[in-house]
């Protein structure tokens, strides 16, 4: 038999969920921002249980907009995060597991992951499990498609031509189809 659950996540009138995604194991993650933006608070949901755990919990007064994406890394313990913990929004990874986990930077530097209109575009993909992402590394009016392994210094562009581009990556990394606008 189907049945359909409520997940008993706190505040469901003042919060929103500004992402979801399963992981390969069959945990839910899901990314909740309060009606103010200032707050998030990421849960990894139990399938059998439905019960939401505390991952990650972040609050900074200042935000302006949040431009939230969280992501299962290929690992399926590790959530990557897009968060302006600095001034910026780049990508971290979490620890689902670790209690009181704190990110840890993936990504740095005077620019930021960003998509077109807010969120950045983010996916894991290639037998490596490198995180293919949009960003402003070039300049703030376009957005390019960047390759970084775990253990890359730094990302690598995909993309060389000016202005927008809006990607989807193949599962094993090796081809990549764009949106494109200059």
């Amino acid at each position: 038999t189907k049945r359909v659950e409520m997940i008993g996540l706190e505040q469901p009138g003042a919060r929103g969920i500004s992402d979801y995604q399963w992981s390969a194991q069959g945990r839910l993650l899901v990314d909740q921002v309060s009606d103010t933006g200032a707050e998030r608070w990421l849960y990894v949901v139990d399938a059998a249980t439905g019960a939401p755990r505390l991952v990650w919990h972040d609050r900074r007064d200042t935000r302006i907009y949040p431009a939230y994406l969280a992501r299962w890394h290929a690992d399926g313990r590790r959530i990557l995060v897009v968060a302006d913990i600095g001034e910026r929004d780049h990508l971290y990874t979490v620890d689902a597991e670790r209690p009181a986990a704190s990110p840890v930077a993936v990504t740095s530097g005077d620019w930021d992951v960003a998509g077109e209109r807010g969120a950045a575009t983010v996916q894991v993909a290639g037998q490596d499990a490198a995180v293919f992402f949009t960003g402003t590394l070039k300049n703030p009016y376009e957005r390019h498609v960047y390759r970084k392994a775990m253990t890359d210094p730094a990302p690598v562009a995909i993309t060389q031509l000016p202005g927008v581009h809006v990607p989807v990556i193949s599962p094993n990394g090796q081809h990549v189809a764009l949106l494109w606008s200059d």
